[in-house]
This record gives structure tokens, C-alpha cells and sequence, in this order.
């Protein structure tokens, strides 16, 4: 998940975490890995560890 397409959340990046924590049950979603191309952090989400729905 890039940081730079997340338009609202509940966590503040600003301190770049780095594991991606839920806020209400503290289990961890995602880790933070370095992409090699771009020289961008982004977060590597653990499969099956959230849900995602579209909303319109």
C-alpha cells in the first residue's frame, strides 16, 4: 500500500511506523518494506489479516 494514495486514515504517518497496526484490536496489517525502483516506503499488507470494502 503506497502512503502517498491513502486519502484518510486513523493512523499518522508522519512518524513513519514501521509495522501497520489496527487501532482498535492492535493486530498487525502490514510492514513497512523499501521499493528498490521507485525508492519509495511502502506498506507490505499480511494477507488475510484485513478486510477491504468499495465504497461508493
Amino acid at each position: 500500500m503506497h502512503i502517498d494514495r491513502i486519502i484518510e486514515a486513523s493512523v499518522d504517518f508522519s512518524k513513519k511506523p514501521k509495522a501497520l497496526t489496527c487501532p482498535n484490536c492492535k493486530e498487525q496489517l502490514g510492514v513497512m518494506v523499501k521499493l528498490k525502483r521507485e525508492k519509495k516506503e511502502v506498506y507490505k499488507m499480511i494477507r488475510s489479516a484485513f478486510n477491504t470494502r468499495e465504497e461508493n
